[in-house]
């Protein structure tokens, strides 16, 4: 399932129905009206049975999936209605942060423009069905400022997936330029 919105006709003419890649790909279509991260998967909630992996196509994060959906599961027993994939980031002005107690995110801070290291939302995540309950149909929601802040006001627990694996930020032309060219020289070295 991809939830697509700014420029979804090119990505579905790229991909299409999945054929091609030996894939099945159904489309949620934000239409005219941005629906934000949630409010996109919102639409795609028959696709939880009853929980789904979900992955931020604006960042990059070399995890073991298997792994997370372990840490999930576990985190489940426990009442977790998500696990968060956290990288470690050296400069954490540009995101905001996530604070971590034990195996389970106890706060989200907003960026605070100060050049310290910091846990970051990595853009991965095993999500409840439960947890889209929360969400209004048609509406513009945000998973990472409005539900998983609100869920942890609620006394929800949030699981922890903290990672030291290198993470980039590819949600724009220059930023996935670096880490494609990155990417590049690693390999021929």
């Amino acid at each position: 399932m991809l939830c697509v919105g700014h420029m979804a006709e090119q990505i579905e003419a790229a991909f299409g129905d999945g054929t091609a890649l030996g894939v099945r790909i159904d489309y949620s279509r934000d239409g005219d009206a941005l629906l934000g991260t949630a409010g996109a998967l919102k639409r795609a909630e028959r696709f939880f049975a009853p929980a789904a992996l979900v992955v931020n196509g604006d960042t990059y994060i070399d995890i073991d999936l298997a792994r997370l959906a372990r840490v999930h599961a576990a985190a489940r027993r426990r009442g977790a209605v998500a696990t968060l994939t956290l990288a470690r980031v050296p400069d954490a002005r540009r995101y905001g942060t996530v604070e971590v107690e034990g195996d389970r995110v106890s706060a989200f801070r907003e960026k605070t423009g100060a050049a310290t290291a910091g846990w970051v939302n990595a853009g991965v995540y095993v999500i409840e069905r439960d947890l889209l309950a929360r969400v209004p149909a048609g509406q513009a929601v945000s998973l990472e400022r409005d539900v998983f802040p609100s869920a942890l006001r609620d006394g929800l627990p949030l699981a922890a997936f903290a990672q030291d694996e290198s993470f980039a930020d590819i949600g724009t032309p220059d930023d996935f330029r670096a880490f494609a060219a990155k990417r590049e020289a690693a390999h021929v070295a």
